[in-house]
């Protein structure tokens, strides 16, 4: 989880990484969650975009997802039944 604007800021500073830069470079390095102002790139399809620049995979965002979620299933926070599925337990 990062601060907000953390990955805009690394195209603002040291880093002058571009939209899909920035999210490839945030999801291979870890990043599982983020908030900001003004910097919803994984949600204007800059996260896609770098998976087909071949900056980042599928695979990478899957495992991020699935570390995301585990949190919500470790805390009981997934509507009911929901969290004994298949898929959660892996």
């Amino acid at each position: 989880m990062s601060d907000c604007s953390a990955v805009g800021n690394m195209m603002k500073n040291v880093m002058k990484l571009n939209q899909s830069q920035a999210s490839a470079q945030a999801t291979n390095a870890g990043l599982d969650i983020y908030g900001g102002w003004g910097d919803n790139l994984w949600g204007q399809g800059y996260l896609a975009e770098a998976v087909g620049e071949g900056l980042t995979t599928e695979d990478k965002i899957t495992e991020s997802v699935r570390r995301t979620f585990m949190q919500y299933v470790a805390r009981s926070l997934l509507p009911s039944g929901l969290h004994s599925s298949k898929e959660c337990q892996q």
